[in-house]
């Protein structure tokens, strides 16, 4: 008589064996229900000790992440700082050099040659971009009426031509905006003179259209009307 392993009491309904082992599943090595409900039990233990150590793996990584995080700040901060300019505005006056006297005069325009003077050519693009906003940044700081700044600006752009055409335009455009009273006929001539830059002349009949857009025209009209006058001027679709 077999036994139900569930109740302990005798199967009434099994099977007769035939000599092949018994019929009860469960009886034969536990690949019954019972088995099943074993086999989970295990695969559950197994997860438990497989999770457990990972799980202390996992924790342990974040103190290592922090360090990390931590060591990288620094690098971060140092990333996203500001570079400063390869090219300052420099046109600050010199707390030495009496305000108004010819020193400070001769100072200033010094600074301005500089701010004025472009880069290399072979300097990359950041360097050329911060002389151009000092450029600006000094031409924007000397637009108001100042006499003694005009001449000593008109001063340097007409005896020192070793400065290159950059500098001199931007010292033009200085000296027409601090002193346009004085810088009217200048312009006027400066436009009309035979053999200057047609780069230097083009800019200062613009300039005097700027202080002075009568005076400009009268000098401009002749030129639309004949423009085969043996003169060398700037190329008539720029007038």
């Amino acid at each position: 008589m077999q036994f139900n392993p569930r109740t302990r009491a005798p199967n009434q309904h099994a099977a007769p064996s035939h000599g092949h082992g018994s019929a009860d599943p469960d009886a034969r090595g536990g690949s019954g229900w019972s088995g099943i409900a074993r086999s989970r039990r295990a695969l559950a233990h197994s997860a438990l000790w497989i999770a457990l150590p990972l799980a202390g793996a996992l924790t342990g990584c974040d103190e290592p992440a922090a360090n990390s995080a931590a060591a990288s700040a620094p690098v971060k901060a140092a990333a996203a700082a500001p570079v400063a300019p390869a090219v300052a505005p420099a046109v600050a006056a010199d707390p030495a050099v009496p305000h108004g006297s010819a020193a400070a005069r001769d100072a200033e325009v010094a600074a301005l040659v500089r701010a004025f003077t472009p880069p290399a050519k072979d300097v990359t693009s950041d360097v050329t971009d911060a002389w151009i906003r000092a450029r600006k940044a000094a031409l924007l700081a000397h637009g108001a009426p100042d006499p003694s700044l005009g001449q000593a600006c008109w001063t340097a752009y007409r005896e020192r031509s070793e400065l290159g055409f950059d500098v001199r335009r931007d010292l033009l455009e200085v000296a027409a905006h601090t002193d346009p009273d004085a810088m009217r006929e200048r312009l006027a001539t400066e436009f009309d003179a035979y053999g200057a830059e047609i780069g230097l002349r083009s800019r200062a009949i613009e300039l005097l259209g700027e202080i002075d857009a009568p005076r400009a025209l009268a000098l401009l009209e002749p030129l639309v009307l004949e423009p085969h006058k043996q003169k060398t001027y700037p190329p008539q679709e720029s007038l």
